[in-house]
């Protein structure tokens, strides 16, 4: 048995933390408890587009600071690059997500399709919800690993990727670079055996 979907997007919170509790407990310590279900909706959905929410997240997981590495040996001109440190500072998200048994959250979305499908409404979308969290799945499954170590700039505040055709790519590509080959291929597996079980 599987925690019942809400009738209603309004006080729905407290049963998508049993839903949480149930498919994997640990999760429950980063998720923002108000408004889960229109939060998870819209993030989804700039998925689909190759985008992160900037507001209105759905978890807020505490993130290391970005580190950088200054390279410059045989006299080469000095080189900033991403260093394999960064790779850890998403570990334990990317754990407990990875953790998930793929049948029972395909169990879930199938069974909580109609008030996500309310929510995604609620944007004034035309389409149905169902579409973009499968072409959410699809954006993070088409993102390819980098060939080698990107060097980065630091015009102001902010890294980032000298090479324009990098610094070009979508939110979605970045941060399964910064999580690190290991952790975008765990994730990515992930997704690949949810999609075998809605589609089965």
């Amino acid at each position: 048995p599987i925690v019942e979907a809400p009738s209603s997007l309004d006080g729905s919170d407290s049963i998508v933390l049993s839903a949480i509790a149930e498919i994997n407990p640990n999760l429950a310590q980063w998720f923002i408890p108000n408004e889960q279900i229109r939060k998870w909706v819209l993030t989804i959905d700039l998925i689909a587009d190759g985008k992160l929410p900037k507001r209105y997240r759905p978890v807020d997981y505490p993130v290391a600071k970005f580190v950088a590495l200054q390279n410059n040996s045989d006299n080469l001109a000095t080189e900033i690059l991403m260093s394999e440190e960064n790779y850890s500072r998403m570990q334990s998200l990317v754990d407990n997500i990875t953790s998930i048994d793929p049948a029972k959250l395909a169990r879930y979305y199938q069974q909580w399709s109609p008030i996500l499908e309310k929510a995604y409404q609620e944007l004034g979308k035309k389409d149905q919800f169902d579409q973009r969290f499968k072409l959410a799945i699809s954006q993070i499954l088409l993102a390819e690993p980098l060939a080698e170590t990107p060097q980065l700039e630091r015009p102001s505040v902010l890294y980032k990727f000298v090479d324009p055709s990098i610094e070009s790519a979508n939110d979605v590509e970045k941060i399964l670079w910064r999580m690190g080959p290991d952790n975008s291929e765990n994730v990515q597996g992930f997704l690949r055996e949810l999609r075998f079980h809605l589609e089965a």
